[in-house]
């Protein structure tokens, strides 16, 4: 039981919470076509930085400003990375090609 416990313990820590962009095919990564999809079937919200990030809703953004410098990880806000380490938690998924969320939030 006790090994089941650590197993698990060490399986929910190993969840990342920054991811590097994904590959885009036959083309260059814009940032304004990125979705971060949960399997849980909810898209998280993209905030400009961390310090926009909300306690109730948590959200994602990027390693640096996409209007300044190509980024080239994404990163979860505290409470998105607690849902994803959490138990059970739900995996994540990004998504390009589609005008997304983050699109919207950085005009």
């Amino acid at each position: 039981m006790q090994l089941d416990t650590a197993l698990e313990a060490i399986r929910t820590e190993a969840r990342a919470c920054e991811y590097a962009l994904p590959e885009v095919d036959g083309g260059t990564f814009d940032p304004e076509h990125l979705d971060v999809e949960l399997s849980s079937q909810a898209t998280l919200t993209y905030v400009s930085n961390a310090a926009s990030c909300d306690a109730a809703t948590g959200g994602w953004y990027y390693d640096v400003d996409p209007d300044t410098v190509t980024p080239t990880r994404i990163i979860l806000c505290p409470t998105s990375c607690a849902a994803v380490r959490a138990p059970g938690g739900p995996s994540v998924q990004l998504r390009t090609g589609c005008p997304s969320d983050a699109g919207a939030a950085s005009n």
